[in-house]
């Protein structure tokens, strides 16, 4: 059998891509499967802020269009840059094991995040993660950064930025050796896990559930439906972070402004885990989250 994958050309993209491929040839085995290398719309101008692009889909629209013309069988995403609502006649045939959710710190000296002097710039171009900074230091420059991991550590090392936000899964899949904090904020809903689309419907999709991780479904859609419910922009001030253990799912939430923070949990069965998704932003709506999020 002969596949060919899609997916965007950065290191980070590749190798996720790899790290499918190598789940489908362990659990098929007589595969081959061709990367065909497919530029975005947000590789074309990764010195923009992605705010000012404020399109959706901009790292998967052009993949999706492949697909529906049969330039590809399948494609391999981070699940956290799908937009809440997917393309029609595109589905997520599988989500394997999901890697690392959380963010992390990075600073020349390895200085903590805590602990590095006042005014020090630190790079992020997320909203999310900006107000997490500002939470507990008001005292520090937030920039505006773009990029590839490696071109967001390298600016560090020249001196560009004090420090930088990154995903702790990116710098495992890349298999970087740096240091750096682990940090205990709430991620983007997918952080850390990857998407695997194909053609709604196809018989393609039956061979690449093999590599599907339960427990990971019930996490990452649990996450995706309550920022579906908010608002459904990536670039929303939303943090969500679901786990599942014992066939126990709970949620955690927060939606966070210039100087306001609205948290709120839920804890169900793993098989309720839309309607969790669906409650728990329920809750964050009746707290004021929708306040927060359009005056941002």
């Amino acid at each position: 059998m002969r596949l060919i994958v899609g997916t965007r050309g950065s290191k980070l993209a590749i190798a996720q891509t790899e790290e499918v491929i190598e789940s489908l040839k362990k659990a098929i085995g007589d595969i081959e499967i061709e990367k065909k290398i497919i530029k975005t719309h947000g590789d074309k101008f990764l010195t923009s802020s992605l705010i000012k692009i404020g399109e959706r889909g901009i790292f998967t629209k052009e993949l999706d269009i492949a697909l529906l013309q049969r330039k590809i069988d399948f494609a391999v995403h981070s699940l956290k840059d799908l937009p809440t609502k997917l393309t029609e006649g595109v589905e997520i045939a599988a989500i394997p094991k999901r890697s690392s959710p959380y963010d992390v710190f990075f600073s020349l000296k390895g200085i903590k995040l805590e602990k590095i002097p006042p005014n020090s710039v630190v790079g992020t171009s997320s909203i999310r993660r900006k107000f997490q900074i500002l939470n507990i230091r008001k005292d520090l420059n937030i920039k505006p950064i773009r990029g590839n991991v490696d071109t967001r550590i390298k600016k560090v090392l020249k001196g560009e930025y004090d420090g930088v936000i990154l995903a702790e899964a990116g710098i495992k899949r890349l298999k970087l050796k740096i240091k750096y904090q682990k940090l205990n904020f709430l991620p983007a809903p997918g952080q850390g896990a990857l998407a695997v689309t194909c053609r709604k419907n196809s018989k393609i999709a039956g061979i690449l559930k093999k590599i599907e991780d339960k427990k990971t479904r019930y996490e990452v859609i649990a996450e995706r439906t309550v920022l579906s419910k908010l608002g459904g922009g990536c670039h929303i001030p939303v943090g969500v972070l679901a786990k599942a253990e014992n066939e126990k799912l709970r949620i955690r939430g927060i939606v966070i402004g210039e100087g306001k923070i609205i948290e709120a949990s839920i804890k169900g069965r793993c098989e309720d885990y839309i309607q969790l998704g669906e409650k728990l932003a329920q809750k964050l709506l009746d707290s004021g989250a929708e306040n927060v999020i359009f005056n941002t």
